[in-house]
């Protein structure tokens, strides 16, 4: 079918008009859809703009992480006139449930605890001795890292206090599912390893689909690795020219594996001092590493 240009403008504006008609008519199912979204620092006016645009029909719950707040608005939009097209659209602010705010602000306290925590420093005896580890095998690493941060106390009330805003919403809110990565703001991790080179993680969260629950989630950040003395970590066979790796043995063996990987031929070497590794300048194209395992 061709429709006239004289009349197209009028097509559009009915076809708008039907779908608009179709959305009001089903407005019972659609009053009971509810959103969540974070805005930290937000105006009231920013909020109830938000609100609006994520649902224009139904409850959104506005979580504001510098004011540690909730707000709660339901939104509505009606066609009031389709000759010309005319919307309006309402948004009203009702009351948050009592205990999803407590929640909420518990959390973001225990957030803003990790935060303050700075470089947090792995104990002497960690199994995996430097970054060069993390690097080598980072999933093994991640895991016994999440594993040592599960054991502090202000991590540990950070997931506690997330776990309990997430039931607040499934069971209050009546939520099938939380957009975890919208209500939730990853955090970074300054981590330290025994050997003194150190590492950022990010730890991030989803929501297991079965029970509800808030699931961690520890991932290195590889471009952030440092060595002791604070320099990148080489990733390239010529990156590792004139450089020199300290730590104790089972350090060297991360730090020789990282080598081998980049191209590089490790020899064992001899010499008094601490135990380290020396990458020697190129030598016909090519790099040696000294392993010196000193007493």
């Amino acid at each position: 079918m061709t429709i006239p240009k004289s009349n197209r403008g009028g097509f559009l504006a009915a076809a708008i008009g039907l779908l608009l008609a179709l959305m009001i008519h089903t407005g019972s199912v659609q009053a009971g859809m509810t959103k969540v979204l974070r805005c930290d620092g937000c105006s009231a006016r920013s909020k109830e703009q938000r609100a609006q645009q994520a649902l224009p029909m139904g409850t959104v719950h506005v979580f504001d992480g510098k004011r540690a707040s909730v707000s709660s608005y339901r939104t509505f939009t009606e066609m009031v006139d389709d000759r010309p097209l005319t919307v309006l659209k309402e948004t009203i602010k009702i009351k948050t449930d009592p205990k999803l705010a407590s929640a909420w602000r518990s959390y973001v306290q225990s957030e803003r605890s990790v935060s303050r925590l700075g470089e947090i420093e792995l104990p002497h005896d960690f199994p995996v001795r430097s970054v060069a580890g993390v690097l080598v095998d980072p999933n093994y690493a991640s895991g016994e890292v999440q594993e040592f941060l599960a054991q502090m106390s202000a991590l540990g009330k950070l997931w506690a206090h997330g776990n309990n805003v997430i039931m607040r919403l499934l069971h209050t809110v009546e939520l099938p599912l939380v957009d975890i990565q919208t209500l939730f703001a990853g955090l970074t991790l300054a981590i330290v390893f025994p050997d003194g080179s150190s590492m950022n993680f990010e730890l991030t969260y989803y929501q297991d689909a079965i029970t509800g629950k808030l699931i961690s989630n520890l991932v290195p950040v590889e471009r952030s690795a440092r060595t002791a003395d604070g320099r990148p970590v080489p990733r390239s066979a010529y990156a590792f020219s004139g450089r020199t790796f300290y730590g104790d043995q089972a350090a060297m063996l991360e730090w020789m594996e990282l080598a081998r990987r980049a191209g590089l031929v490790v020899r064992q070497g001899e010499g008094p001092g601490a135990t380290r590794m020396v990458c020697d300048p190129p030598v016909d194209g090519h790099i040696y590493c000294r392993v010196v395992l000193g007493g």
